[in-house]
């Protein structure tokens, strides 16, 4: 019994000792929380988005957390929009405008001028900062700040999220080994966030933002766990003047007060068009100047025959295309004060928003202008569709996302594919063309706001690759060209088209890819297809008239 109980006690002893030995190996070193969070300004604070270190920083200024106007913009809510040329920050409501001046604690909206304990933006140095107080009035996200260090806890992602609870005193390890420096402590019953389990090692959160490693042997009660925003902010509606029948645009080309009446001979062998929209209104200088050819009797005339009058407005023509003014507040305010008034006055409709060629340093700018001009249509009663290239990336500045929440119809001008400064011919709207711009369009703006146009116009393609030329011509035009020069046509599966080539009779060779009565049929059945609101055609009086059965057969799908 003796030996048995000196056997015992030697186990206990040794087991006592190996983790005594076992305890000494565990690095006791802490590592700097400030450059743990890469923090090296006094007033800078550590953001932690989603579960996630970023390496850039709020700031600390009396006791409010101010994020820059980018991180504002790409983490929380693009809608805020600072003006340099005024030194003012604008939100658009669906019916009035928050504005305050940068570094001001009073702000204005449609009932007067409000004042905070706080000022809602401020310069530090060249940059302008949000409290986000101040973003959170607008925006559904959670923030919990915690000091020394610095860092904020930033939730705009409330997808459930893996959990875990210490079960006893441990710490938190900068990588997953017993000799790497300590984080923080943790203590018995401390919930943590579980980014990522491994064997031995789990990568976690803590709850005020300390991302480590912790021992699995001690944590318990691994969970998946709902998650409930505790701050929602409810998005108003935007009222919209949408019908919910199928449009039918039709552009009618105008460029003198004396050729508004040639719309009626044109509209002489349509039908089906339920919507007209005429180039009146151009913005012609800088400072928000507008020059209009509208005419109340051509619109009086045209609703006693039926039809809706959207007056297209357009930043372009031979001096080049306006766009600085979209940067000032007053000038872009005199284009849509302008603009509005006459609009309804005449007793037009609506406004079509044709702003062609903005470069993406003034993006942000003409954005504010729809969300502006937006405001100012719903309270004159007036449809906002606003025109657009086909998507891709070089033209997101338009940012369709946006108008489609703002605008009553985002229209995609779905053409110029090939264009007349082209470096190859080819097809002004080969169908691949069409269907990926539709298909992108949908990833921003819902079907039932989304407007496709199609061309009714054809370009003639002379010469080869170095030596290459064209023109446009209406359809009616271009069948006339093929038989006078005896060009071959066959129907091109892949572009949806038919498609002529041939020495013309100059001698030099042509090519075409026709736009046609087939070739719209391919395009409007993957309108169709996609549940669009409707369709836009540039432009009348370059059709045929077979294009109308076609079309009108679309409409009443």
């Amino acid at each position: 019994m003796v030996l048995i109980v000196i056997a015992l006690v030697a186990a206990a002893g040794f087991g006592l000792f190996r983790l005594f030995m076992e305890d000494l190996r565990y690095s006791k070193k802490r590592t700097d929380l400030t450059q743990y969070l890469g923090i090296t300004a006094q007033d800078d604070a550590a953001i932690i988005l989603n579960h996630e270190l970023l390496t850039e920083y709020a700031k600390l200024q009396n006791g409010r957390l101010y994020f820059s106007a980018s991180q504002v913009s790409t983490m929380l809510n693009k809608r805020f929009y600072y003006s340099a040329a005024d030194g003012t920050v604008r939100y658009c409501l669906p019916d009035q405008i928050i504005e305050t001046v940068a570094g001001s604690s009073e702000w204005t909206d449609a009932s007067g001028v409000h004042t905070e304990e706080y000022p809602m933006t401020m310069m530090i140095g060249d940059t302008l900062y949000y409290a986000l107080d101040f973003v959170q009035r607008y925006t559904s996200f959670d923030y919990r700040f915690t000091e020394e260090p610095s860092r904020v806890v930033l939730t705009t992602d409330f997808t459930p999220e893996d959990t875990a609870v210490v079960s006893g005193k441990t710490a938190l390890r900068v990588s997953g080994g017993i000799r790497s420096d300590i984080v923080t402590d943790l203590t018995k019953d401390q919930a943590l966030v579980v980014l990522d389990q491994m064997e031995t090692w789990s990568r976690v959160m803590t709850m005020d933002g300390l991302i480590g490693y912790a021992e699995n042997r001690k944590l318990k009660d691994f969970a998946r766990v709902e998650r409930t925003p505790q701050n929602v902010y409810t998005e108003p509606e935007y009222p919209s003047l949408r019908t919910g029948e199928k449009v039918n645009l039709a552009w009618f080309n105008v460029e003198y007060l004396d050729s508004n009446s040639l719309v009626f001979d044109y509209l002489a062998n349509t039908h089906g068009i339920t919507v007209v929209a005429p180039t009146w209104y151009r913005i012609t200088d800088e400072e928000g100047s507008v020059t209009s050819i509208a005419s109340a009797d051509i619109v009086s005339r045209l609703h006693e025959n039926g039809y809706k009058v959207w007056a297209t407005l357009m930043n372009f023509s031979e001096a080049g295309s306006m766009q600085t003014f979209l940067a000032t507040a007053s000038r872009r305010q005199r284009v849509i004060d302008t603009v509005v008034a006459d609009a309804k006055a005449i007793g037009a409709d609506g406004i079509n928003a044709d702003l062609e060629l903005i470069e993406d340093q003034y993006g942000r700018d003409y954005i504010e202008f729809i969300r502006e001009l937006s405001i100012a249509c719903r309270a004159a009663g007036l449809v906002l569709s606003v025109d657009n290239y086909v998507p891709y990336d070089f033209n997101n500045h338009y940012d369709m996302g946006e108008q489609g929440v703002f605008a009553d119809y985002v229209v995609i001008m779905g053409y110029d594919e090939h264009f007349g400064g082209s470096q190859e011919a080819g097809s002004v709207a080969s169908l691949s063309y069409v269907r990926n711009g539709i298909e992108r369009a949908l990833t921003m703006v819902p079907a039932d706001r989304l407007i496709n146009g199609v061309p009714f116009y054809t370009r003639v393609w002379k010469g080869t690759d170095g030596n290459l030329s064209s023109i446009a011509i209406g359809m009616s035009e271009v069948q006339q060209y093929i038989r006078n020069n005896n060009l071959p046509v066959i129907w091109n599966e892949t572009d949806g088209q038919n498609y002529a080539e041939g020495v013309a009779n100059d001698g030099v060779y042509a090519r075409i890819w026709v736009e046609d009565a087939q070739s719209i049929r391919m395009k409007l059945n993957v309108m169709q297809a996609n549940g669009l609101a409707g369709v836009a055609s540039w432009r009348l009086g370059y059709e045929t008239p077979d294009i109308w059965d076609v079309i009108g057969e679309y409409m009443n799908e």
